[in-house]
């Protein structure tokens, strides 16, 4: 063979081993793209802000989600998508693929979060309920608390109780507690509208002195049709310079729920102690909701001044203490036998 032969066999030789090179490195890319390291796994992932590809990587695999950090970098970097990953909590899985993955990371589809917050929930069970939830600690809620109203609706310094609407959220994973906070501030005063002020202020009331009644009425009432008369009858209470007599404010007071109110628990010194002080408490007790909200901006036209509890989320009203001790004495007999 002449050498000029010898040296085209070379060159093919050469090209034919380049080739199948080259489509063993593209085989085992597409592998460790498309491999799954073991075991399903799934769980939500912390990418924290500021990470690059290989950190993300490292993370990925020590999760258990990825096989090889290796095949998430060369991705992100050969499809030019590694200044896109965002930071934040991912819901993913060992069953995906890395190119899965690594595109839901870079169009940030981060992970939500449901937090409910019930009707009567007191600032502290909100707190903890976010704690719950997994969008902050309990104490980071607080503190925003603490920081007031951003839009400064509410005075400088005075408490939210009662101003975080309840209801069901629904946030992006990295929500700050200050960012919550502010999203049922806003919640709140979407549903209270400029002609409900208007409303309130002409009958001689304070936004602050109509929630505070509504969060009595929703500690009191289980039943939404009985809201408005258990708000007239705490109306008439205080047009007439009678205490309250709240059992709910009593508890607010105390800080737990007792297993039975005593007489020693009426007679606590607290400001919140609507049995031995006159009119309203300083400040709501809990989060009223909508419901109990309406029965204090409009509560019945009736003139009931009592209620007692038939044991069933009900109460009779009644417009004497006579008649009212009568039921009051009827409920307990009935209840020890």
């Amino acid at each position: 063979m002449s050498r000029g032969k010898k040296f085209a066999v070379v060159i093919i030789v050469s090209i034919v081993a380049g080739a199948a090179g080259t489509a063993l490195v593209y085989a085992a890319y597409d592998y460790m793209l498309n491999k799954t390291p073991g075991a399903a796994v799934a769980k939500t992932v912390e990418i924290p802000p500021g990470s690059t590809a290989g950190e993300i990587g490292d993370l990925l695999e020590a999760e258990g989600i990825i096989a090889d950090r290796w095949a998430f970098v060369a991705y992100v970097r050969l499809n030019k998508i590694e200044g896109e990953l965002k930071a934040g909590r991912y819901e993913l899985s060992s069953e995906m693929t890395v190119p899965e993955i690594a595109d839901r990371i870079a169009a940030g589809e981060v992970a939500l979060t449901k937090f409910t917050v019930p009707e009567g929930y007191r600032l502290t069970e909100i707190a903890d309920a976010a704690g719950a939830a997994g969008l902050c600690s309990a104490e980071d809620f607080l503190a925003a608390c603490e920081v007031g109203d951003p839009k400064g609706r509410i005075p400088e310094g005075m408490s939210l109780e009662g101003y975080l609407f309840p209801d069901t959220y629904v946030f992006d994973s990295g929500t700050g507690p200050e960012e919550v906070v502010a999203v049922m501030l806003d919640k709140f005063f979407d549903m209270i509208t400029d002609e409900d002020i208007e409303r309130i202020e002409a009958g001689g009331s304070t936004l602050h002195e109509v929630v505070t009644l509504a969060s009595l009425v929703e500690r009191e009432a289980l039943v939404d049709d009985e809201r408005p008369t258990v708000a007239a009858v705490f109306t008439n209470r205080l047009e007439k310079g009678m205490t309250l007599g709240s059992c709910a404010t009593v508890i607010y007071a105390l800080g737990y729920v007792p297993e039975r109110i005593t007489i020693q628990d009426l007679k606590i010194d607290s400001p919140y102690n609507t049995y031995i002080n006159p009119g309203l408490p300083p400040g709501p007790i809990c989060s009223p909701g909508e419901a109990s909200l309406r029965a204090a901006i409009e509560p019945a036209d009736v003139d009931y001044l009592y209620f007692v509890s038939n044991g069933d989320g009900t109460h009779t009203f009644t417009t004497t203490y006579g008649e009212h001790e009568r039921l009051r004495l009827e409920m307990r007999e009935r209840n020890e036998e």
